[in-house]
């Protein structure tokens, strides 16, 4: 079954485009990415974001995890 992520990005669309612009390393640049997809609604899974990233899905659940910490 597909994992739904249940996260509330606070960051409007265009704040998470210039954090993209800011980035200087490509980690951190998908990092934001990621976050900007979900907010966009282009992706409805963590598995979905999994493909279009090439990321792990362990890795993408560890960046959702700590930017729900961190926004805490």
């Amino acid at each position: 079954m597909p994992v739904v992520p249940k996260i509330d990005i606070v960051e409007s669309v265009e704040d998470l485009k210039k954090l993209m612009k800011q980035q200087k390393s490509s980690l951190a640049y998908a990092k934001v990415q990621s976050l900007y997809f979900l907010k966009m609604g282009e992706v409805e899974t963590v598995r979905h974001l999994v493909v279009l990233m090439g990321r792990g899905e362990r890795t993408i659940h560890r960046w959702l995890s700590f930017y729900k910490k961190r926004r805490n």
